[in-house]
């Protein structure tokens, strides 16, 4: 049964999914792609935000929170709007990604584009997308067998961070 203090928790977790994930992606920003070894190395303790600048994985998880704001049904289509809308290159975007947000540009739909990248950014996506379906199991089950499992099963139009959940 779905209580108003089961409603508070479930939004208090959600929020501080989302703000963990923003504050690991502006401090992780400046090592992203480095080794422990390198990191332990030039700092030690990575211990500080750096610049504070969130990467192009919040952007994303931000463009899903939107989305799922507008539609909780979860709308590929206007998951794709909000991630053109919220496009800023100097987040750090890969190179595939600037062909998907030219064709989405140009009218394409968002089951028309696509790469054949896994899209590590999928990982700082999940928590808004994982979270959005705390309460009904059936839709979380559902999506896990359309996601992509492998690199090469990655369908023509899935933006990098969709919803992976491993059951």
């Amino acid at each position: 049964m779905i209580t108003h203090d089961l409603i508070s928790t479930l939004i208090d977790r959600f929020q501080g999914s989302a703000l963990g994930t923003f504050v690991g992606d502006a401090m992780g920003r400046e090592v992203e792609g480095w080794s422990w070894g390198q990191i332990r190395v030039r700092y030690g303790v990575l211990n500080r935000v750096g610049e504070g600048i969130y990467t192009d994985d919040t952007e994303m998880m931000i463009g899903i929170m939107e989305a799922l704001l507008e539609d909780p049904g979860f709308d590929p289509a206007i998951i794709a709007e909000r991630f053109l809308a919220n496009f800023h290159p100097f987040r750090g975007y890969g190179a595939r990604i600037y062909g998907i947000m030219d064709q989405l540009r140009q009218g394409a739909s968002w089951d028309q584009v696509g790469t054949d990248s896994w899209g590590n950014g999928g990982a700082s996506a999940s928590p808004p997308s994982d979270s959005s379906f705390m309460t009904s199991g059936s839709d979380y089950r559902r999506l896990s067998f359309v996601a992509p499992r492998s690199p090469t099963d990655i369908p023509r139009g899935w933006p990098a961070p969709w919803p992976r959940p491993w059951l």
